[in-house]
């Protein structure tokens, strides 16, 4: 027995050496799951409330869950950069809470058009411009350039409270920086104040320079001898006047305004001749004596006819207080060296 065990021994580990061992089954690995080999798919959004939210707003919104957006405004014309509207949603095409296709296009009406937002940034630009554009430099004295205590602003009600307002003698006026000899382009309503000058008789040539005498109305009232500052035919000055009650028919002077546009005689001169009721209208004068001057020297009055007779005058030496004068329709007037007569009756 023991022999036939030995051969049997050897032989199995002559086996074993050359790899004839027992098979074993193979491991198994772990099993392949399909759905990871494909990618995770979001499930369908649902639209959102968007109504009454800023375009920009909505726009990022529905673009985080998927959806595409297309915007239009009330008049159905479509936005060439919605997102940059500064407008809100008015409807949408899709309800709220409805599911909608990833990737589908909405489109979204909003409470404005294009043509209107346009509208909108045009105004407030030239709003923003016209805060500054004109620029007053008004002066006590006879220079406007050389004064360093020239009262500045951009509104010429500003000049009225201003505290030297009666003290002014002259304003300047610029256009954005720009005088009448640069020409300066009108905007806004300029052209329309400057089109009533010229419709009413006055010089537009330079059209800068009509709307700078217009502004020059409204800043101060207008001095002795302003009804033929701009030369023969008052009617140039009466179209400034006209166009400036429109203006700033509020001025604190808008009466003398009214006179000149309605091409009434002024009530008030300065030494010279005058044709009474035509220069100057009829009434009782006194020379205002300036304010801490010693009455009235050497002054010269009279009154003539139509073919120069006189009807009647005075020569005044010295009068404390200034001398008085009743003047009538159709003759003549002459002053020298009397100062500034003013109506009194």
């Amino acid at each position: 027995m023991k022999k036939l065990l030995a051969p049997l021994a050897i032989a199995a580990l002559l086996l074993t050496a050359c790899g004839g061992g027992v098979a074993t089954a193979p491991s198994s690995g772990t099993p392949t799951d399909a759905s990871s080999q494909t990618a995770t798919q979001k499930p369908d959004p649902q639209m959102p409330d968007v109504v009454g939210m800023n375009s920009g707003k909505a726009v990022n919104l529905l673009s985080t869950i998927g959806i595409n957006t297309e915007f239009k405004g009330p008049d159905g014309k479509a936005f060439s950069t919605p997102s940059a509207a500064n407008t809100t949603v008015k409807d949408a095409s899709v309800s709220a809470g409805t599911t909608v296709k990833r990737g589908q296009r909405v489109t979204i009406t909003l409470n404005a058009s294009e043509a209107e937002l346009a509208a909108q940034a045009a105004a407030t630009a030239l709003a923003s411009q016209m805060a500054t554009r004109y620029q007053f430099t008004c002066t006590k004295t006879n220079s406007i350039y050389s004064d360093k205590s020239a009262f500045k602003t951009t509104d010429y009600r500003a000049i009225w409270a201003s505290p030297d307002f009666a003290a002014f003698t002259q304003c300047n006026v610029t256009l954005g920086g720009k005088s009448s000899s640069d020409r300066p382009a009108l905007i806004g309503d300029e052209q329309i104040i400057v089109d009533k000058v010229a419709s009413n008789g006055g010089d537009v040539s330079i059209p800068s320079g009509a709307l700078i005498d217009v502004l020059k109305a409204c800043a101060l009232p207008p001095d002795i001898g302003y009804d033929t500052s701009k030369g023969p035919g008052n009617n140039r000055v009466e179209a400034l006047t006209i166009s400036a009650l429109d203006k700033c028919g509020d001025a604190p002077f808008a009466a003398e305004l009214s006179r000149i546009a309605s091409g009434q005689p002024p009530a008030r001169m300065k030494d010279g001749t005058y044709v009474v009721g035509t220069a100057i209208q009829a009434g009782t004068y006194q020379v205002q004596v300036p304010a801490g001057a010693n009455g009235v020297h050497d002054c010269y009055w009279e009154r003539t006819t139509t073919q120069g007779g006189t009807i009647a005058n005075d020569f005044i030496s010295f009068a404390p207080q200034g001398p008085v004068v009743t003047i009538f329709e159709g003759e003549g007037f002459v002053s020298t060296r009397c100062g500034t007569w003013s109506r009194i009756g």
